[in-house]
């Protein structure tokens, strides 16, 4: 193969399917399909047909992983005649080295029911990798732990310096106003004598006022003659 397929999403149409073998441990499906479309950033983008081979294992050790593929494409049951009751599947393209060369790597979306199980570990590899551990440990010293880095004390800031300032002599007291004296009382109007304080209660004499003048009588122009 000249060139490969860019890696993605791609969407293929079943062409035929056959039950074969690779080896007498490992059965398997082939689907023969075409490529007609690749998954782009919200739809699906037509390209030119490419057929490919899509293979699901079927082997003690792959059965639980094939099992929800199987199902989502509707497998009839017959391994001797395989048939799906879909007729188009959504597929990835992989690129993984092989015997030295880059390859295409074709699957099936992994998204239905069951997904990946990882393999549990049985008991004589677990034995081996914790008699390996415990030996390590023996013989390596322990690694000391780190500890944390101290940060530098911070040196306190130096306090503001006050600039030399010539003394300002305090301002002189303001001086005190002369209370104002009280108005005069206008005429013909008793004048008020202030109240001492320890006869605030006794009544305020009255001072009459002056007596009004008597005007002069008039100037005798014509006596009368004297008899």
């Amino acid at each position: 193969m000249s060139s490969l397929t860019p890696e993605g999403t791609y969407y293929a149409l079943i062409k035929d399917s056959v039950a074969t073998q690779s080896s007498p441990t490992n059965p398997q499906i082939a689907i023969k399909c075409n490529i007609t479309m690749q998954a782009g950033a919200t739809d699906w983008i037509e390209i030119a047909p490419l057929e490919r081979t899509i293979f699901i294992h079927l082997s003690k050790k792959a059965q639980k992983y094939s099992k929800p593929k199987l199902q989502k494409l509707q497998f009839n049951g017959h391994f001797e005649s395989p048939a799906f009751g879909v007729q188009g599947m959504a597929v990835t393209c992989k690129h993984d080295l092989y015997e030295n060369k880059l390859r295409e790597k074709w699957e099936l979306v992994d998204d239905g029911p069951g997904g990946f199980e990882p393999e549990p570990l049985d008991q004589n590899a677990a034995y081996q990798l914790n008699a390996w551990w415990q030996a390590e440990q023996a013989v390596a010293p322990p690694v000391p732990v780190a500890a944390p880095p101290v940060a530098p004390p911070v040196a306190p800031s130096p306090l503001p310096v006050a600039s030399p300032m010539a003394a300002v002599p305090p301002a002189p007291p303001m001086p005190m106003q002369a209370p104002m004296p009280a108005p005069a009382a206008p005429a013909g109007m008793p004048v008020p004598v202030p109240i001492p304080p320890s006869t605030a209660a006794a009544p305020i004499p009255m001072i009459p006022p002056p007596p009004p003048q008597q005007a002069a009588p008039p100037a005798d122009t014509e006596r009368p003659p004297w008899g």
